[in-house]
């Protein structure tokens, strides 16, 4: 009889969430019975939400417990739901914990962005909610899958086996001519937000006169009066196959640069492997980007430039270099990042060695 995974996430699903969707058809081709239990509604809070300083969701905590039981290994995705692993303990259920933020620092950013005087309780909430975190993996974790190098090391302390799984890209299998002339466009993928570098980007776009085309979300109603006065391309978030087939279609338009400018507003987002990096590495469309850390690494890869040794009155020069950067984005995400090795660490979790790649969607 097939064993049977819960993933737990408070997310909408709507559109899917890449990581989730692809983790959930590697298991079921693994011989599992995977079941992927979200949100029905955008936001599902409610009061104790707000009593526990946003970390946990109590209110899909209080609904999914109930659903529990079928589950012999349950994947809880974040923090706002780890509390629903004591739940699935008594149950004598596996737990394994999954997370791509830092939580404690990430909830705690959109907090104070509400509700600017919490910033004064960040020295006293901040180190308290991350060594709850902690104690509940201790208690009732088998496993912990997380994202980055920086999160592993946060999770050393709890004894628990900790497994860095790098997000893989839909879209290491796009491939366009690197070669062809065209002018250069200037890319951005994600939730379009100031911490995430929208005041930069717009700034750059600006000073080399190119077209600046985002796709995702807009963080707020000041910025989007910006980003209109500015008259550059923006879609909104989309489903995978559609975003696949408009960088195609860019692609065959522009010379694309992927945009990377991250503040240190969040701290989470600045420890953290960026999606859209991963992204842009897999369709072999180099960076400019800032010199955080993860972003700093890739570009001393030889897959893109920082933004700030540019000229931007010579850009054009960035032409002939266009097509090693190309080429040098696509063999760093081969080595890091592709789907062949996300699938074997996660299989590793649960404990299959010896995959053979065909498994491979």
């Amino acid at each position: 009889m097939k064993k049977k995974i819960g993933i737990f996430t408070q997310y909408h699903m709507q559109p899917p969430h890449p990581r989730i969707f692809m983790e959930a058809d590697i298991l079921k081709n693994a011989g599992y019975d995977v079941e992927i239990i979200h949100s029905e509604k955008k936001k599902l809070r409610g009061l104790r939400y707000f009593l526990t300083f946003t970390f946990f969701n109590w209110k899909l905590i209080s609904q999914y417990k109930k659903r529990l039981a079928p589950f012999d290994i349950v994947i809880i995705y974040d923090l706002a739901l780890l509390p629903l692993c004591a739940f699935a303990k008594q149950k004598n259920i596996k737990v394994v914990y999954e997370t791509i933020d830092h939580n404690v620092k990430y909830s705690f950013y959109e907090l104070q962005k509400r509700f600017f005087p919490f910033l004064l309780l960040k020295p006293f909430l901040v180190p308290l909610f991350e060594s709850i975190e902690k104690q509940m993996i201790r208690k009732y974790v088998s496993d912990v899958i997380v994202n980055s190098r920086s999160l592993k090391d946060s999770f050393a302390a709890t004894g628990v086996n900790v497994f860095i799984n790098y997000y893989a890209s839909p879209f290491e299998d796009i491939s366009f001519s690197a070669e062809q002339q065209r002018p250069f466009a200037l890319l951005f993928i994600g939730r379009v937000a100031y911490e995430k570098g929208a005041r930069l980007m717009l700034a750059f776009a600006r000073a080399t006169g190119h077209k600046l085309i985002l796709i995702g979300d807009i963080d707020n109603v000041s910025l989007q009066a910006r980003l209109k006065k500015a008259d550059h391309l923006h879609y909104g978030k989309m489903d995978i196959g559609s975003l696949k087939k408009r960088i195609i279609d860019l692609a065959t338009e522009y010379r694309l640069l992927g945009l990377s400018m991250v503040t240190d507003d969040n701290e989470s987002s600045a420890m953290q492997e960026l999606n859209k990096e991963i992204d842009y590495l897999a369709a072999g469309i180099p960076l400019i980007g800032n010199h955080r850390p993860l972003t700093a690494e890739k570009i001393n890869a030889g897959c893109g430039v920082f933004y700030d040794q540019v000229d931007c009155k010579k850009m054009n020069e960035l032409h002939h270099r266009y097509t090693k950067m190309s080429i040098a984005a696509k063999k760093y995400y081969a080595s890091m990042y592709a789907k062949t090795r996300f699938q074997q660490v996660l299989l590793e979790v649960f404990g299959i060695v010896n995959i053979k790649n065909s498994m491979i969607l």
